[in-house]
């Protein structure tokens, strides 16, 4: 049976500890998969990294920010999600 439509995935990193941010690369990994419709986008919840299908995709991103008062730079970043779907 082939999937009739686009085909998306929305993955977040939840953490139950807040994560200090230091200078250079804050590497993030996926935990949970929110939503997802079909097989042609996958996550590997060990590194992070999302792999696609061949194809054409848009992808968005959204992190929450603890509030203004609370940023500094050893601040912490609430969750992070991305949101992919097929072209």
């Amino acid at each position: 049976m082939t999937m009739q439509g686009p085909e998306y995935a929305v993955f977040t990193e939840f953490s139950p500890d807040n994560k200090t941010m230091t200078p250079g690369f804050n590497t993030r990994v996926f935990t949970d998969v929110d939503s997802q419709r079909g097989n042609s986008i996958r996550c590997d919840f060990k590194t992070g990294a999302i792999t696609l299908a061949p194809g054409s995709y848009h992808i968005t991103r959204r992190s929450r920010l603890l509030p203004a008062a609370n940023l500094r730079p050893e601040g912490d970043c609430g969750p992070i999600q991305y949101a992919v779907h097929s072209q």
